[in-house]
């Protein structure tokens, strides 16, 4: 952190222009990163802005809520890239990814990362352990010299909330992480009412299409669900591990693509090899497309059908679920 703290803060002093992206569908926890790291970039003397491909509504119900801005068609006229919860190029959205293809970019990340995007990066800081990217943030304006404000510190408490489940994914230092923005002057009332959104009629008829669909598989021990729906994938998959699986694959497939989020109980993560991120990377080279995560939530995009993509998880799962 200290290394991408350096190039930052050098560059605030030439008041050179620096671009802050985050992953597309962009949610709380990288909107609340993205902007909190652009005001403090702002106020050390910089010309930094925001930018990603596309919003989830929940995001964009923060934005408005807290008055900022992401631009989605941002312009690309930068000295300097960084980018906030995003583990590679593709995970940028197919039209960023490519403008930055050949650039040299700075990356700031909680997920495994993609071997082609970190060899692509001047300087990167990567800790998966990380329970939340508010949490580097956190760490990076403290290597900055910057305090946030406590309108800064309950939007990255609100990122925090958000990635962790409300906290049912907390780890010790994810509660380091909040004592201090409390103590910053965070407002934990306040965060939490940012992320309430009343919740639309068509994510319930997903999750009861989902449970309805559902197919289970027992593999070595574990219960395994496979469903699909139109939208709300990932929230899908929590439903279905809400239910009694161990793992939850949901997928939806539109003119020969796929898009599938993963989820896993943190216990089946500790013991066994399996982690998501990877495996979903793994799905992702193989039906030619983009994917990655955490141990225990990941997504991928590709090209395949649905039923392509059950039988080749299913092989995979029989290796991934051996014991440590």
């Amino acid at each position: 952190m200290k290394e991408i703290a350096r190039l930052l803060k050098e560059a605030t002093s030439k008041g050179e222009r620096i671009l802050v992206l985050c992953h597309e569908n962009a949610d709380v926890d990288a909107v609340a990163s993205t902007t909190v790291t652009c005001e403090a970039l702002n106020s050390l003397g910089g010309r930094a802005w925001a930018g990603c491909e596309s919003l989830s509504k929940l995001a964009e119900h923060v934005l408005s809520l807290t008055g900022r801005q992401i631009q989605t068609e941002p312009s690309f006229d930068a000295d300097h890239f960084l980018l906030l919860d995003t583990s590679s190029l593709e995970h940028l959205g197919s039209r960023f990814g490519e403008k930055l293809r050949n650039t040299r970019i700075l990356m700031v990340d909680h997920h495994k990362p993609v071997e082609e995007a970190r060899q692509q990066a001047l300087s990167a800081y990567i800790d998966e352990t990380s329970t939340s990217e508010a949490e580097l943030v956190l760490k990076l304006l403290k290597e900055l010299g910057v305090r946030p404000s406590p309108d800064q510190s309950t939007l990255l408490l609100a990122g925090i909330l958000t990635d962790t489940a409300e906290l049912r994914l907390a780890k010790p230092e994810t509660f380091g992480a909040i004592l201090e923005l409390l103590q910053l002057g965070a407002d934990y009332q306040r965060a939490q009412e940012l992320i309430r959104i009343p919740e639309e009629i068509s994510r319930k008829i997903a999750m009861i299409k989902a449970a309805k669909r559902a197919e289970m598989e027992e593999i070595k021990g574990f219960l395994v669900l496979f469903s699909e729906v139109g939208s709300f994938e990932a929230d899908a998959a929590v439903a279905l591990l809400k239910l009694g699986g161990d793992l939850a694959f949901v997928g939806s497939q539109s003119e020969g693509r796929v898009r599938v989020s993963a989820r896993a109980r943190p216990e089946v993560c500790e013991r066994t090899r399996l982690h998501l991120g990877q495996l979903m990377i793994d799905s992702a080279k193989t039906f030619n497309g983009t994917g990655g995560g955490h141990a225990g939530a990941a997504s991928f995009t590709g090209k395949a059908s649905l039923a392509e993509v059950k039988n080749w998880l299913v092989n995979k799962l029989y290796e991934h679920l051996l014991p440590k």
